[in-house]
């Protein structure tokens, strides 16, 4: 059984340097800068979010509308609402966790508890143990499921998670895949990389290009209408941000309007680079073999800008039923390197949008 027990949100520079990180990190970062990444990465979390005036906002923007919604009201208390910060004890050791109350693609109908950083050993002994522990303290809250982002391969320890009474609907949410500029580079050549063209966008574009987009994932959605579950399109906002960057495009191919490319110079759980923000397709371009000539070309512009190193990641987070995108990421060399979680005797699916229970 594991205690928990406030944490002081000034002790929490101290776990996070040694939360959870793909073990192929070492290949690329030196532990110190694994660790300063990993703080800048939760800076957020540990900082304004976890303070008594987030909590104090969130509070009262949410309860309202859980109580004429739903007719309940959870726990006034602000930390509650707030990200906290838990020394975890149990018979050998003690740890920390830094964890926050949310709800799922903001639908109030579906809250569920977010591990955001975690030094408990990565063990489906723990992680279920942990998991259990926080549904209680946040019960008031009626969560469905916690999630935790475990790194590496976590096939085994789901199905090992699944054998475990209180978290036997767990299932795999999002990977994040990811590969260096520099080896991606080095590949061959991938299939249809003559016909792809990247244009860049420019500051007029922004508008025009987020409407394009839109209405190509609509166009998507006719047929797979639970497409929004695992993808969303990129607002004009977003585009304006590439094209700041130098990494926004329009996409060609054979010289006809294909699609966009978007990349952000961003990190998360420790890594650094570039994610991939958009990459969407119209339909006469879609299923033909050009979403790994697309990132090719993304790859090489990158490379020519001054600000980028050939060790930067190409990274992104791909929902575990968008078999597209995966084959896409996979296909031009990146690897899934983590993936985040549901853990719990209730999870997420994406057929309804409702929370799926274990049969046991």
């Amino acid at each position: 059984m594991l205690i928990l027990e406030n944490l002081p949100a000034e002790q929490a520079h101290d776990f996070l340097s040694r939360s959870w990180v793909p073990q192929n990190f070492h290949m690329y970062y030196s532990a110190k800068e694994i660790s300063r990444q990993c703080t800048e990465d939760f800076t957020a979390d540990i900082t304004e979010r976890a303070s008594s005036e987030f909590g104090a906002g969130y509070r009262d923007h949410i309860s309202p509308l859980l109580q004429n919604q739903f007719n309940y009201i959870p726990t006034q208390d602000t930390q509650d609402w707030a990200n906290r910060f838990f020394s975890i004890t149990d018979s050998h050791a003690t740890y920390q966790a830094l964890t926050g109350i949310r709800y799922r693609g903001q639908d109030l109908n579906r809250p569920f508890i977010d591990v955001i950083a975690t030094n408990i050993p990565c063990a489906t002994v723990y992680i279920a143990a942990l998991s259990q522990s926080l549904l209680r303290h946040y019960e008031s809250f009626r969560p469905i499921c916690t999630r935790f982002f475990v790194p590496g391969k976590v096939d085994q320890l789901v199905r090992g998670l699944g054998s475990v009474p209180g978290s036997r609907a767990t299932t795999i949410d999002m990977h994040i895949v990811a590969g260096t500029l520099d080896e991606l580079d080095k590949r061959p050549w991938p299939k249809n990389y003559d016909r792809v063209e990247l244009i860049p966008l420019s500051p007029a574009d922004a508008s025009a290009a987020s409407y394009e987009t839109q209405r190509i994932y609509e166009s998507i959605a006719v047929k797979n209408p639970h497409l929004f579950e695992w993808a969303t399109p990129q607002g004009e906002e977003s585009f304006e941000d590439a094209i700041r960057q130098g990494t926004g495009w329009h996409i060609t191919v054979d010289n006809s309007s294909a699609g966009f490319l978007t990349l952000d110079r961003r990190g998360e759980q420790g890594l650094r680079g570039f994610s991939v923000e958009e990459l969407c397709l119209d339909a006469p371009f879609r299923r033909r073999g050009l979403g790994n000539a697309v990132l090719r070309h993304g790859i090489k512009n990158l490379l020519k800008l001054p600000q980028v190193n050939p060790q930067d990641m190409l990274w992104g987070t791909i929902h575990v039923d968008n078999v597209p995108s995966l084959r896409n990421a996979q296909g031009i060399g990146r690897a899934i390197i983590g993936s985040y979680i549901w853990v719990g005797d209730q999870s997420f699916e994406v057929e309804n949008s409702r929370p799926i229970r274990s049969s046991s």
